[in-house]
């Protein structure tokens, strides 16, 4: 990277603060310390040039979906992937979504109930059936050679069907023609193209008018609360339904993905509301906070935060000393390791 620090100072990390490198951006190793995910998601300074790796354009292309219908099956659900990704089977990282998170992005909450408040289970074991799909689906790729991905495939069959039996996985292959690569624009975002080829999409965007949708002067908005998780079922399951309880408490369905890694798991919480409705910003914030304080209590932290949560006054009621200091930041305060080292380190940065 070349970065502008706070201080107007301009540098180049890596090998590429080499004057005319010959490997500027062919290696990720360098002499010192390596410094540049200090410029990753933070403010820390400007970016002004980056070297990105490009992935070869494969041979064969294998889109693959994972579902279970029971809400209780996401435990098996990622011991099973976490343990594929472990293993360096899975070549990308697993997003899973559940029912409610899939059909917020084919159509708005009115078509599937019109009532208040979460959809009452009922409803939402009827959407599962009309759109025929899993109460959790997820989504990841293989890429390569055609013979190493019916390999890696194959591997993944036998596992789910030893640690997650009543799961259903599919694959769909797609190579190129005559000996040429993969087409990456070619493949449907329906058939498993988009973003798990590298192709951009809207698919999602349909979230934000989920709740807004046909209400006369609605604006659509969300917000989330993305908790750090082990890749540990049972952990994952209980803290989701702790949080799908507060969700629906505040009034809000529980619409949930994330990003399964190897070994932890990014949970996000969506919070899909309408903005010109003050009730329901109110309760969104109230919720935000409550998952702070609940998972604070467990160790879990929250790998990034709306803007509106930096130096945002924390009054949660176990919060002692800076109750009313309006410079906390409340997402920050929850890494508290020595009278909270790390931020104090962070902020030492930007001086």
């Amino acid at each position: 990277m070349e970065v502008v620090l706070a201080d107007g100072e301009i540098i180049r990390t890596g090998q590429f603060a080499i004057e005319n490198a010959a490997a500027a951006h062919l290696s990720k190793s360098s002499f010192g310390p390596s410094i540049e995910n200090l410029f990753l998601q933070s403010n820390l300074g400007i970016v002004t040039k980056l070297g990105l790796w490009m992935t070869p354009q494969p041979q064969a292309f294998m889109s693959c979906s994972m579902e279970v219908d029971c809400a209780a099956d996401l435990e098996n659900m990622v011991d099973t992937l976490s343990e594929l990704r472990r293993h360096d089977i899975l070549q990308n990282e697993p997003i899973v979504r559940n029912i409610i998170a899939w059909s917020s992005s084919l159509g708005p909450r009115k078509e599937y109930f019109q009532g208040v408040g979460p959809m009452p289970s009922e409803v939402v074991d009827g959407i599962q059936k009309r759109l025929g799909i899993g109460h959790w689906m997820c989504k990841f790729a293989f890429y390569g050679p055609k013979k190493l991905i019916e390999e890696r495939y194959a591997n993944t069959q036998a596992l789910v069907a030893q640690r997650a039996p009543r799961a259903r996985l599919s694959g769909r292959l797609f190579e190129g023609c005559n000996g040429t690569a993969v087409d990456a624009a070619s493949i449907p975002p329906a058939q498993g193209g988009g973003g798990m080829v590298g192709v951009p999409d809207l698919w999602t965007l349909g979230v934000k008018e989920y709740i807004s949708s046909g209400t006369v002067g609605g604006i659509g908005g969300h917000s989330d609360f993305s908790p750090i998780l082990p890749a540990n079922g049972k952990v994952v399951a209980d803290w989701y339904l702790l949080a799908k309880s507060m969700t629906e408490a505040a009034g809000f369905d529980a619409y949930v993905g994330g990003v399964l890694r190897a070994r932890s798991f990014t949970m996000i919480h969506m919070f899909v509301y309408d903005k010109t409705d003050t009730t329901q910003r109110l309760k969104v914030e109230k919720l935000f906070r409550d998952l702070v304080h609940a998972a604070k209590k467990q160790g879990i932290g929250k790998y990034r935060s709306h803007i509106n949560h930096m130096g945002m006054c924390y009054k949660l009621h176990d919060r002692h000393g800076d109750a009313d200091n309006p410079n906390i930041d409340i997402v920050a305060d929850m890494y508290s390791f020595n009278n909270h080292a790390h931020r104090r380190f962070v902020e030492g940065l930007k001086v």
